[in-house]
């Protein structure tokens, strides 16, 4: 008996469904999200070390220049430096971990909204509960790792051959032409093969676990892959 649907869903999800386990799907769904979350984590460490731009920015620690003519230096923040130096891989950095708990959350949400839309359009099946579909839909979201994998791998090479301006002016332009670090092809072939391995899971799991037909739980199952896909080719 297979361990996971991964390559036998077939078998995997005839001999456990209906009654899939909850808090193993949970768990699934938090390892994808934290792998997730690591691997945009890791870019943007790669990208922070990359760049050594400095600019000059107004010292936010310091009062306002009147309240420093009026009550002289010995003012709290007044003897401080009117501008300060900023780095700009710094500043990334503090950026990026401020998103890392949006990615995280964001993710946990899209398996519960894939699985609400796998649950409401299975509803002519005749069995099965919403926990049994969103076990479903955790194994299906296991394969996004490859896109995890493979944009991290990508955003390590273009980080590695890439000589970042210290002209602020010049690193951003450099920065807004890296909007993707997979060429389109590339993007849409992985895009395509994820879609496909969902498919793949998602089909068995709502054969055999919402007592659908399996023409029926492919073509549920191939319309939610699709969605998806396209939500992460315009996203």
């Amino acid at each position: 008996m297979p361990r996971t649907p991964l390559l036998h869903p077939d078998e995997y999800f005839r001999e456990r469904a209906p009654g899939l386990s909850f808090g193993r799907a949970l768990t699934i769904a938090l390892v994808v999200s934290l792998l997730t979350t690591a691997a945009i984590g890791a870019v943007g460490w790669q990208f922070s070390q990359a760049i050594d731009t400095t600019v000059t920015v107004e010292n936010e620690n310091r009062p306002p220049e009147w309240v420093c003519e009026q009550n002289g230096d010995d003012w709290p923040g007044c003897g401080q430096s009117e501008t300060r130096q900023l780095n700009l891989g710094d500043e990334l950095w503090d950026r990026f971990v401020g998103l890392l708990p949006v990615v995280f959350l964001s993710t946990l949400v899209g398996w519960v909204v894939v699985g609400g839309l796998l649950h409401v359009l299975s509803r002519g099946g005749d069995s099965g509960t919403f926990g049994d579909t969103l076990a479903v839909t955790a194994w299906g979201g296991v394969p996004m790792l490859v896109e995890s994998a493979v944009g991290l791998l990508a955003a390590m090479r273009v980080i590695r051959e890439t000589t970042f301006s210290q002209n602020p002016e010049a690193l951003l332009q450099q920065v807004q032409g890296l909007q993707s670090f997979l060429d389109l092809p590339l993007a849409i072939g992985v895009g395509l093969l994820v879609a496909g391995w969902q498919l793949f899971v998602w089909r068995a799991g709502l054969e055999h676990a919402r007592g659908l037909d399996s023409d029926v739980a492919r073509g549920v199952a191939g319309l939610v892959a699709l969605v998806v896909f396209l939500l992460g080719v315009v996203g």
